[in-house]
């Protein structure tokens, strides 16, 4: 009996990316390979293309987006553009300079003190920006919240003002009183005091309760024994 071959491949109608198929065109003169005419919804316009290239998805337009997709591969969502890198993706890359390359000048700070980046974002700038988020305003950096000697990793990175982050800095003096924890500038803004009233207290002896509570006019003297 004569070997009946494999049935055509029928593709009309079938749509691959840009590439909406219409019809069989014929065959190609140097592979051998079945040709269907397609159009291409990015430009509107029609391409022979090859049936394996349709069938594996390899063929995206008529090669009106070449350029533009190679780009889109090279880049992170538009974020890492040849001399235009957004400011999300500049300060994810400071942030993984600092805690994985020795010779960042913030190395000690960071990586020297064992601070780590989270793994899903040390490769991965759009999980990054997923988990944190745009910066919403100039004013804001990257800040590492509520722990402050913790890791760059979800839960513990937020977008912080300046004021915010003098707040986290590891020089500031945190005091908890009737189940509430603030900086002492934050506490000395909450009694009415002057900057350094309270510190001044509390080195001259005074309790935790008597130097937030007691008012601006109560000098800072020694506590009485």
């Amino acid at each position: 009996m004569p070997k009946t071959g494999r049935p055509p491949l029928e593709l009309s109608g079938l749509k691959v990316h840009y590439l909406q198929v219409l019809y069989r065109s014929g065959t190609s003169p140097s592979s051998g390979a079945a040709l269907w005419l397609c159009l291409c919804t990015a430009c509107n316009s029609k391409k022979e293309i090859e049936a394996t290239q349709l069938v594996h998805g390899k063929a995206q337009s008529c090669g009106c987006l070449r350029g533009v997709l190679i780009t889109r591969r090279k880049t992170k969502h538009g974020h890492n553009r040849t001399g235009a890198r957004s400011t999300e993706y500049t300060i994810w890359s400071q942030m993984k300079n600092r805690c994985t390359n020795p010779q960042a000048l913030a190395y000690k700070d960071y990586g020297g003190r064992g601070i780590s980046v989270h793994p899903g974002w040390v490769t991965n700038f759009e999980a990054f920006l997923h988990d944190v988020g745009y910066r919403p305003s100039p004013e804001h950096s990257l800040d590492r919240f509520p722990d402050m000697n913790g890791n760059y990793e979800p839960g513990n990175v937020r977008w912080a003002t300046r004021v915010e982050q003098a707040n986290n800095s590891r020089r500031n003096r945190w005091i908890t009183f009737r189940g509430e924890t603030l900086t002492i500038g934050d506490w000395n803004k909450r009694a009415g005091l002057s900057h350094g009233s309270i510190a001044r207290r509390l080195d001259l002896g005074w309790s935790i309760e008597e130097a937030l509570t007691r008012p601006p006019r109560e000098r800072a003297t020694k506590a009485r024994s």
